[in-house]
This record gives C-alpha cells, structure tokens and sequence, in this order.
C-alpha cells in the first residue's frame, strides 16, 4: 500500500468513477478550447506520467476547474506516482508542465493538497512554486486513520 493514498474502493466502484471521468475527459477534448472550457462537475483532466526511459506508465497528474474561465478561473491539481518511481524527479517534473499547461488554459490559481507529513511531496510543490495556504486538520482518512493536510497554492504568472 501507498502511505499518503487515500483509502481505496471496490474494482466496481473505481471503475464507475474512472467511466465518469473518462467521458468528461472525451469531451472535453473533443470540444476543446480555452475559452469554452466549463466546468463538469468532479471532471479531471488527466495525463499519464511515462518514464522517458523505459515508455511505462508510472503515475497520474490530473486538472480539475474550480471556477470557470471568465470567473478567474482557479483548478486544484493533483498527482501520484508509482512508489518505485519516487524521489527520482518524475513528480517535479510532471507538476511543472502541469503548472505550464493550466497557464496556457488560463488557470489563473492552482490549488494542490498534500498529506501534513508527506515531506517529499511538500517539497515537490514548495519546488515548483507553491506556497502552503492551510492546515486542515484531520481532513483525510488514510487505513481508516484521520490525516492532517496542507493545502498549497499557486498564482499564475
């Protein structure tokens, strides 16, 4: 198991939630452009992170809109690697160029969420230029446990 993974689900229900997201995602990209990006509701955009070297699948890196383009548009991103595939730069890498895509769509603030004592990834985030916002206390349950989170934040440029 991961140590700062929320908790899991059943396969039937993983798999609802990925269709779900898989449709939002497909239209999305179908329709896309900047300025007709809307809000889905619970809809992340996500990429797959790929080792350069090997082509394989290591982790995820997902967009989710808060607001709406004309609104300022804000978005909470979010990502998770293989755990053999951490502390080997792939995290920093894969939130830079998401940081460089939510620019390009106009995202003007980046929200991210990291487990308290989750050091690795704190330092992934505080790297590509996030702040940290606020503590929530308690505000993930991780094997049943209560977890504390910082949630950080990034402005555009």
């Amino acid at each position: 198991t991961m140590k700062y993974v929320a908790d899991t689900v059943d396969l039937e229900a993983a798999n609802d939630k990925f269709q779900q997201h898989l449709s939002s995602s497909l239209e999305i990209i179908s329709n896309f452009s900047p300025s007709k990006l809307k809000l889905l509701d619970d809809a992340w955009i996500a990429f797959s992170i790929v080792d350069n070297t090997t082509n394989a699948p290591i982790g995820t890196i997902g967009i989710k809109l808060l607001t709406s383009i004309s609104h300022g548009c804000m978005a909470e991103i979010g990502y998770v690697l293989a755990p053999e595939s951490i502390g080997l730069g792939h995290g920093s890498s894969a939130l830079a160029m998401g940081v460089e895509i939510s620019e390009k769509l106009g995202i003007k603030e980046l929200y991210a969420y990291s487990a308290s004592a989750n050091k690795a990834s704190i330092a992934v985030l505080e790297k590509n230029g996030f702040m940290p916002a606020e503590f929530l206390p308690a505000n993930t349950t991780i094997r049943g446990m209560k977890i504390d989170d910082i949630k950080f934040s990034h402005s555009s440029k």
